[in-house]
């Protein structure tokens, strides 16, 4: 497999691949061995400042495309509309009295907050992290 087909099949599989980094943009600017510019390449991507301006932008563009964002439960599943949900134990001022289980009827993805309805039709606010999917 060459490289262009080895990008071809990462893109199939949902990867963003047209700004790739290599070895050479390193040793370009630094007399050392490949080893060495893949250390520094690692370093460069992964740190804290990198990662946070792309999720940064993730959101930013997200946003400019009018796309709705997802909200997710404590297991990181996304909930959708329909969904059958635990809502646990209240805390300190939570309008519901006990955990139960209950409906999404509503979801709101600026606050990350969705609606729940319980057996007997009455609906809570609840933040999504704060639910598990059924």
């Amino acid at each position: 497999m060459n490289v262009q087909q080895a990008k071809d099949l990462l893109k199939e599989n949902g990867y963003f691949v047209d700004n790739l980094w290599t070895v050479n943009d390193v040793k370009d600017k630094f007399n050392c061995t490949d080893d060495q510019a893949q250390y520094v390449l690692e370093q460069s991507l992964t740190n804290e400042a990198t990662m946070s301006q792309i999720w940064f932008s993730i959101d930013e563009f997200g946003e400019m495309e009018n796309l709705q964002k997802v909200i997710k439960d404590m297991n990181s599943d996304i909930i959708n509309l329909g969904d059958s949900v635990e809502v646990g134990e209240p805390s300190d001022g939570d309008a519901h009295r006990f955990s139960f289980v209950g409906v999404v009827v509503k979801l709101n993805s600026e606050t990350q907050s969705v609606s729940v309805e319980d057996q007997d039709n009455d609906c809570f606010t609840i933040d999504g992290d704060r639910l598990t999917i059924q």
